[in-house]
């Protein structure tokens, strides 16, 4: 999107005392954003030392944590509903909050049909509902009233490979403090900001609501980013085509493959290559995987690269550091995609020239399991985690109609 966003610090102090609320009016009138699963660095200090946290300074101001996955799987959190725990993920790439069609009956009164307009620009008509108000994070009231969506979250339990019940939003998120520690499975609703948080730095909302930090790319390659926390993906942002074009020009730049992305909206393809550098405030990045993007936005894989604090009440970003912040780039190189379909992980996709094809998998095939790891007990995220080992061979287990086959993928 190609909304003008304000970074000046005044304007933010002006404005923290209602940015909430009049992006939720505003927006209200207008289609929502919301977060795309997708299918799928060497980092350069910024001359900061980690800040350390003691265990009774974080405690103080905690109101609910629980554990998530360390791995860069989606965030899930547990939501109450007339007494059952949900898995909701945590999306800051979501304006408002959704619940899977299926709670439909536990919701308030129906309102009526909405427009969803998702990541890659479809959109699909979805009923609103009154929010339920007896929903709970821990003990934290979710809604305060308002509306929410019900929408089929099927395609995104197929791409994820788990149980998801419904979508946290900026509705929610944007009342509180917010810290995820992807690398340590940690996520924290808090009522302040912890001491020596790390760096502090400005966030800005678009039309919609979403939060966004200003990046540079190369020279006055300077754009506004919606971080998105429902962004999985190992590609670490994405990028609007008009600057993918520009950072083209500079060699900044480098395409490398194509794969699919599932949104709740649709499918589509998108082009991954490798970012020669990117700067966040005092943060220098280079060789980071990068996609096309309809929209500017940076991901959870990005994202887990720090301890990263949202003020967002205060518009306010705090990163230090994580133990994972100098990761190496990962980049699936099998060249397939895999959906989790009734407790079977199925070859949803064989990418035409990729590895996968020139060793025999078929779109169809039932993954059984990857080397040891059984295709039954372990995440799909870890299953694509296995596929990044560049200079490897990946020994695919598969039933393919009768018949169990074993097949060497090349990795490189």
């Amino acid at each position: 999107m190609n909304e003008r966003l304000y970074s000046r610090r005044s304007w933010v102090r002006a404005w923290r005392r209602s940015a909430v609320r009049w992006g939720y009016r505003r927006a209200s009138a207008r289609p929502q954003s919301i977060a795309t699963v997708g299918l799928s660095i060497a980092i350069l200090s910024a001359g900061l030392l980690p800040e350390l946290v003691t265990p009774a300074q974080a405690q103080e101001a905690i109101r609910a944590d629980y554990d998530v996955n360390s791995n860069g799987d989606v965030v899930l959190v547990p939501l109450t509903l007339n007494g059952v725990r949900r898995s909701f993920v945590v999306d800051t790439g979501a304006q408002f909050s959704m619940y899977d069609a299926r709670l439909s009956p536990q919701l308030g009164p129906i309102r009526g049909p909405g427009n969803l307009v998702g990541a890659n620009g479809a959109s699909q008509v979805v009923e609103m509902f009154d929010a339920p108000l007896g929903a709970r994070i821990g003990d934290l009231r979710v809604h305060d009233g308002g509306r929410v969506f019900a929408v089929d979250l099927a395609p995104m339990r197929k791409a994820a490979g788990l149980d998801i019940d419904g979508v946290l939003g900026m509705d929610f998120l944007g009342r509180h403090v917010v810290q995820l520690d992807v690398a340590n499975g940690r996520v924290s609703f808090m009522d302040s900001v912890p001491p020596m948080s790390g760096k502090e730095i400005p966030l800005v909302f678009n039309r919609n609501g979403l939060p966004a930090v200003e990046l540079s790319l190369g020279e006055r390659l300077d754009a506004a980013f919606v971080i998105d926390t429902g962004f999985i993906s190992f590609d670490e942002c994405g990028i609007e085509p008009q600057l993918l074009i520009a950072v083209k020009r500079q060699g900044g730049f480098r395409p490398v493959s194509k794969s699919p992305t599932t949104t709740l909206t649709g499918e589509e393809q998108k082009y991954s290559g490798v970012l020669s550098a990117l700067r966040l405030d005092g943060f220098m990045h280079r060789n980071l995987l990068a996609t096309s993007a309809k929209f500017n936005s940076l991901s959870l894989e990005y994202l887990s690269r720090y301890v990263a604090t949202f003020d967002f009440p205060n518009a306010t970003l705090y990163l230090r550091r994580s133990r994972i912040f100098d990761r190496p780039m990962r980049r699936d190189l099998s060249g397939l995609s895999m959906l989790r379909e009734h407790g079977r992980t199925v070859i949803d996709m064989v990418h035409p020239g990729g590895n996968a094809e020139k060793a025999g998998v078929m779109a169809g095939d039932i993954l059984i399991r990857i080397d040891n790891f059984n295709a039954s007990t372990t995440t799909l995220r870890s299953m694509r985690t296995l596929l990044t080992r560049s200079g490897e061979t990946a020994l695919l287990t598969l039933r393919r109609e009768e018949k169990l086959l074993t097949i060497g993928v090349a990795l490189r």
